[in-house]
């Protein structure tokens, strides 16, 4: 061992425990100072251990109010490990305070309305990353710390060559957004009041900004005839764009101020001008006439808009942020005080409406010292207290569930954890013999194998599987199911009440086989569309699944060969190269539903195409050969050797 694993293993005299001195004799100077120079040294030889000694001492919990059932189990890390752990401490705490830096940085940069600005100096900056959904996550975490015409300006960007870049940056921000059982004026209203940004000045950013609303709306409505009655994504898009041409018609001011008519001279009201005429509802209802080809919006449908809109104005020049505020104040230098007070009263409102959630929030994340009675043997709770507790208590548990399942793009880890949720809820019903409970469990776990089942699915009928899911349980058509016989078989008696519990856990276990395979499958695809540019864009079809990737050398028509890196997907295949970026720029797409296999020198022969094979410079490389045949490109590649080239 070296010299600091002996130190270890060595007494350690520099303790806090104060020795008796002796009362007979006092220590000399020489030997206090002799005393204090050994201290000194072993102060020197240990200061990572005396450190680590004493952030254990501070990380140690305080003793409980109330005596644990079980005991308390302290970890301590290895004395070789501890030097090693206060450097990466001291490196975290570096990192941290560089990260708060450029954080501080970025957000000054954004009060002077530079957010793009912003954003790129983060991501070349490595604290955030480039990808799509995360640039629109840092939008949502610090809404608050920006102006929201400088957030609308942000969502309605776009390029001639980073489109799609941008696009897929407004579907993350908008997707979070749940439209569901909402009504288009009332999503269109949700949407431009209560999401952090201002609509912008530009059309052009405008019609950005509507197209991703009128897709996600119609990804969570589609199907519904009462909310949705549509039979396309466009129309979602043109009566969104006609709310809003009335909602201003029909509330702008006729002198375009805010005061009324303007006065004239001495004082004196002008009536010049005319009264402007507003749209009338027949007017608004013979616009819409011809938006979709087969059939048209019903009338009753728009007239209710009609009368929303001019009942209720939709706010679209709302108030700055709260963080915005004081600093516009500021730069004005106090004038306009009426008018400041008067948005004052209205910011404080808002900061009250937004409190609240959060001091919820808060109130169910803190932690308290063992707030609930330990129970050492089950037998000293009585049945019935379970069961009281259950029926006051099961409901939240249902409304958890019934949340996840109503939204339309949910990770893996929360449908797993509502997947656990509902294993003990169902079982916990069974045993109490509680028959209500147990059916309002039992119609979600129906619900969800039922979504399960559909998004697995590729057939055009499943795409919205979350409505299609909740008329299949109004129904009651997962009652004639054979898995719900069975299991209701088994809990209508009690003595058969552990075979019905292990029933509801094979399900569940089935299930969560599904879910992981699903999850795995999930993490390899965005591991592989991070490599690519823009690679957001090829996830937006939740069927497909990554197969492989490789190096194949591409064969062009001039004789030259380029290597190429090969993505193979369940339903396509995509090469790209490497660029200067050291991301994967995307050449084709070419989807395998017309795609075939042509390998003359092997065994392996897929395809009716016979084509010439190019030259070789030896039958080496020709047996490592195949051709990629496609309508619209085909080719022939060199595989890096025969397995590789079996594999592919």
């Amino acid at each position: 061992g070296d010299e600091s694993d002996d130190n270890h293993m060595k007494p350690n005299t520099n303790n806090n425990t104060k020795t008796p001195k002796s009362p007979t004799r006092r220590k000399t100077k020489k030997e206090r100072s002799t005393k204090s120079k050994t201290e000194g040294q072993q102060q020197q030889q240990q200061p990572p251990q005396q450190q680590q000694q004493a952030q254990q001492q501070q990380l140690r919990p305080s003793t409980p109010r109330f005596k644990s059932a079980y005991p308390t189990i302290v970890p301590s890390l290895p004395s070789q490990n501890r030097s090693a752990s206060m450097e990466q401490i001291t490196q975290m705490q570096s990192d941290t305070q560089k990260t708060e830096s450029r954080y501080e940085v970025a957000f000054e940069m954004i009060l002077d309305g530079k957010l793009k600005k912003a954003v790129d100096y983060l991501i070349a900056s490595n604290v955030l990353s480039p990808s799509p959904r995360d640039v629109a996550s840092f939008l949502r975490i610090h809404r608050s710390r920006m102006a929201m015409e400088v957030l609308g300006d942000y969502l309605g960007e776009g390029g001639l060559g980073d489109e799609d870049y941008w696009k897929s940056i407004r579907y993350h921000y908008v997707r979070v957004i749940s439209f569901v059982g909402m009504n288009i004026d009332q999503g269109l209203r949700h949407f431009l009041t209560s999401c952090g940004f201002r609509l912008p000045g530009e059309a052009q950013r405008v019609d950005r900004i509507m197209c991703t609303f009128a897709q996600c709306f119609w990804e969570d409505n589609d199907g519904d005839n009462q909310l949705c009655p549509f039979r396309e994504q466009d129309t979602v898009y043109i009566l969104a764009f006609a709310i809003i041409m009335l909602n201003t018609d029909l509330h702008k001011t006729d002198s375009g101020s805010h005061g009324g008519a303007r006065s004239g001279r001495g004082g004196v009201l002008s009536s010049s001008k005319k009264s402007r005429k507003k749209m009338t509802k027949q007017e608004f209802i013979n616009n819409l006439r011809g938006v979709e080809d087969s059939e048209e919006i019903p009338k009753e449908f728009l007239s209710g808009i009609y009368e929303s809109i001019a009942n209720h104005e939709i706010a679209l020049h709302t108030l700055l942020s709260a963080a915005q505020q004081p600093q516009q104040e500021q730069r004005r230098g106090g004038r306009n005080n009426d008018q400041g007070n008067q948005h004052n009263v209205h910011t404080s409102k808002s900061v009250t409406k937004g409190v609240k959630p959060a001091q919820e929030l808060l109130r169910g994340m803190a932690v308290h010292e063992y707030p609930f009675w330990v129970c050492r043997d089950e037998s000293e709770m009585p049945l019935e207290y379970v069961k009281i507790a259950f029926r006051a208590t099961w409901h939240h548990f249902h409304s958890i569930v019934n949340t996840v399942l109503d939204s339309p793009q949910t990770d893996p880890p929360i449908r797993l954890a509502c997947l656990i949720l509902l294993r003990y809820t169902i079982g916990c019903s069974i045993f109490l013999d509680m028959s209500v409970e147990r059916e309002a469990f039992v119609s979600q776990l129906a619900r969800l194998k039922y979504i399960m089942k559909r998004e697995r699915s590729n057939h055009r009928q499943y795409n919205n599987p979350v409505q299609t899911s909740k008329k299949y349980v109004m129904e009651g058509r997962y009652k004639t199911e054979e898995w719900y016989i069975t299991l209701e078989g088994f809990a209508s008696s009690r003595e058969t009440t552990m075979r019905a519990i292990e029933e509801v856990y094979r399900h569940v276990k089935t299930l969560r086989m599904a879910i992981q395979a699903h999850s795995r499958t999930t993490k390899s695809m965005n591991r592989v569309l991070r490599k690519i540019r823009n690679g957001d864009m090829l996830s937006q079809n939740a069927s497909r699944a990554f197969i492989c990737e490789g190096d194949l050398v591409k064969r062009c028509r001039g004789g030259r060969d380029v290597t190429y890196r090969f993505f193979l997907f369940s339903d396509q295949l995509v090469y790209a190269h490497r660029s200067t970026q050291r991301d994967f720029k995307v050449h084709a797409e070419l989807p395998l539903d017309v795609m075939s296999l042509n390998d003359p020198y092997g065994t392996n022969t897929t395809g009716s195409n016979n084509r010439t094979t190019p030259n070789a410079n030896s039958n080496n490389m020709a047996s490592l050969m195949f051709q990629i045949n496609h309508p619209r490109k085909s080719f022939w590649v060199v595989a890096p050797d025969m397995d590789a080239k079996a594999r592919w």
